[in-house]
């Protein structure tokens, strides 16, 4: 397929597709709002004097290095120092035999402990995202180093130095699959494959789900473009290897009119894709609505996705 660029679309579709709205698919981990608790045993209205001195004890009944996404000590609304000591589990296992008793003995060369022996509710694990620090740091401090990466991905802020570049990609995809906008009931489905280095299209497709063959998807048949043009390029080289050849969809990114399913999110993980766009949720997609395949643990590549949110809007202000 020869490769080509946007050249035929107009700015004024790019600038209303800059009001493309998008979603980041990403592991249910970074999305989880609930925070689970542990119980700690702590040390209420301790003297500052003490603290140092606490902590070097406290760490021989429990190491530190187990719940370090914790801040040992904190100052309560009353203004006074607390300090944990250890989770209330820990004193009911085989790691440590202390009863509270046992506790309160073996500080009281320390601090006085008959009144100041409490439990505190505690994050049990650290937070991934500024949503989930904001919400566990009212429990107790928190460690927390956000993750830059991954917070330019779920605000989509890592979308902004090519948004025009996906805004044509887009409006592209919309008025290729014309045609399937006007049914969508039907299997059909639309796909580009993208150089985003130079803003090639590599391959393009628009066909049923079940055109000729019921794994012809859209995405295959795309990929089999792909692939088939690299094969000539390997055959006109003397040494494929020494050449540095692109390994099929290493680094270019994917757009499609609906979610893939199964099938096709595989193949796109098998291809080295490196950036999937879709307009709509499929009922058996394997990009968020399913599945999330491309950030399956166990597989050996993983993929950025995201989805059109506001594609109705979108897709009405492109077909005009």
């Amino acid at each position: 397929m020869t490769k080509r660029r946007h050249s035929d679309i107009q700015d004024s579709e790019v600038e209303q597709s800059l009001s493309l709205k998008w979603c980041a698919i990403v592991e249910d981990r970074f999305l989880e709002t609930n925070i689970d608790l542990i119980t700690f045993y702590a040390l209420d209205n301790v003297s500052s004097s003490k603290l140092h001195r606490l902590a070097s004890i406290l760490e021989g009944i429990y190491k530190w290095e187990n719940s370090n996404h914790l801040k040992r000590v904190r100052i309560s609304k009353s203004k006074v120092f607390q300090i944990l000591i250890c989770p209330r589990h820990v004193l009911e296992s085989e790691e440590i035999i202390l009863t509270n008793d046992d506790l309160k003995t073996c500080l009281s060369d320390v601090y006085n402990l008959n009144e100041n022996l409490i439990t505190v509710d505690t994050p049990s694990k650290p937070c991934l995202t500024r949503q989930q620090f904001d919400k566990a740091k009212q429990f107790w401090p928190i460690v927390f180093h956000e993750d830059k990466t991954l917070k330019s991905v779920m605000d989509c802020s890592c979308l902004r130095v090519d948004e025009t570049k996906i805004a044509r990609n887009i409006s592209h995809l919309v008025k290729l699959s014309d045609i399937v906008l006007t049914n969508r009931c039907c299997d059909f489905n639309a796909c580009l494959i993208v150089n985003p280095a130079s803003n090639m299209i590599v391959a393009e497709i628009c066909q049923n789900d079940s055109t000729n063959h019921p794994l012809k998807h859209a995405v295959i048949s795309a990929l089999d473009h792909v692939a088939k043009n690299q094969l000539e390029l390997y055959q006109n080289v003397e040494n494929p290897k020494q050449e540095n050849l692109q390994y099929l969809c290493t680094n270019f990114d994917c757009y499609l009119l609906k979610e893939p399913c199964v099938m096709c999110a595989m193949a796109l993980l098998h291809s080295r894709i490196k950036r999937v766009f879709y307009v709509y949720e499929n009922a058996e997609g394997a990009l968020g609505t399913v599945f999330k395949i491309h950030v399956e643990k166990a597989l050996n590549h993983h993929f950025l996705v995201f989805k059109v949110l506001n594609h109705e809007e979108i897709v009405s202000n492109f077909r005009k």
